[in-house]
């Protein structure tokens, strides 16, 4: 395997870097599996958002729009997670609770600066965190 290959993990083939999409955000600059194994994926997610109304798509739009931060504090978790540098909250405890947690809380924010500063919840104590957020700030 020279520096112009890889190998994909699904499908366990050894292929050209220019069968694999381009991905700024990881250090060779492709994606880590190869287009042909990207397609289910990405057709079943184009059939999600086909199946959505276009309610539910504006909805998503406009939260989208109001938490640039969130959703970017959110992918860099999902990014740390994939390359197996932090556990999935799910193999973790809640901290209120000690069921089975079920996502990460960013307890201090969505800044840059404090995207690992993250507690694993269930999702009930998750929404009441953000419940009471919420009424602290107003």
């Amino acid at each position: 395997m020279t520096t112009e290959t890889r190998l994909c993990p699904c499908c366990t083939e050894i292929k050209y870097l220019s069968d694999f999409h381009k991905d700024a955000t990881r250090k060779d600059g492709v994606t880590s599996h190869c287009k042909e194994c990207r397609k289910p994926a990405g057709k079943k997610k184009r059939n999600g958002y086909k199946n959505m109304n276009n309610r539910q798509m504006e909805a998503s739009k406009r939260y989208i729009a109001k938490y640039p931060k969130k959703r970017l504090a959110i992918a860099f978790i999902r990014r740390l997670i994939t390359k197996g540098v932090i556990l999935p909250a799910s193999s973790k405890k809640c901290i209120h609770c000690r069921k089975q947690a079920q996502h990460y809380h960013h307890w201090n924010g969505c800044e840059p600066i404090n995207y690992l500063e993250i507690v694993p919840l269930c999702m009930p104590c998750h929404k009441a965190e953000h419940k009471r957020m919420k009424l602290e700030t107003n």
